[in-house]
């Protein structure tokens, strides 16, 4: 690779990493330290005998930072997951569904106690959960609940799973 061929091959890796940011937002200097080492690797692994350098370069780059912004873009999104009660207490190693009824409020266990002693052809007639849930919501409701309180109801029991 030649000195011209480095300063142009340059200038096309700061236009590819330039568009990227805007695209996609970042930081300045990440993105283009990272389009440089791609643009590194892509320049040792050229042929020179499938296409021209400076298009094997732009191929190379933008894919990487493409790759590249997803694998950040998992790393974040690990680093600002919720961490749920499971996470935080240590895990049962044993599971007895008496003994975690026993652990709930007397809302809960109502709503448990729908949920199990329910006839199937009632509760189990659609096979989405979000409407098997709106029938318990609705029987709750007939039985004199208030929203609130089924609402708390099932927060219990979801925490506490």
């Amino acid at each position: 690779m030649t000195l011209n061929d480095w300063l142009r091959s340059e200038k096309l890796v700061q236009d590819l990493a330039w568009k990227h940011c805007r695209k996609y937002g970042g930081d300045w200097n990440e993105v283009y330290s990272e389009a440089m080492f791609l643009f590194v690797t892509a320049s040792l692994s050229h042929d020179g005998l499938s296409c021209k350098l400076s298009t094997w370069i732009s191929l190379k780059v933008s894919r990487g930072l493409q790759d590249w912004r997803m694998r950040e873009r998992g790393e974040r999104r690990k680093l600002q997951r919720v961490p749920m009660p499971a996470d935080v207490e240590e895990r049962r190693t044993s599971f007895s569904l008496l003994d975690w009824i026993d652990e709930l409020t007397h809302d809960a266990r109502s709503v448990v106690a729908a949920i199990l002693e329910s006839p199937d052809e009632v509760l189990w007639a659609a096979d989405a959960p979000r409407v098997q849930l709106r029938t318990i919501r609705t029987l709750l409701l007939e039985r004199g609940w208030t929203p609130e309180q089924v609402q708390g109801a099932f927060d219990e029991v979801r925490m506490s799973l």
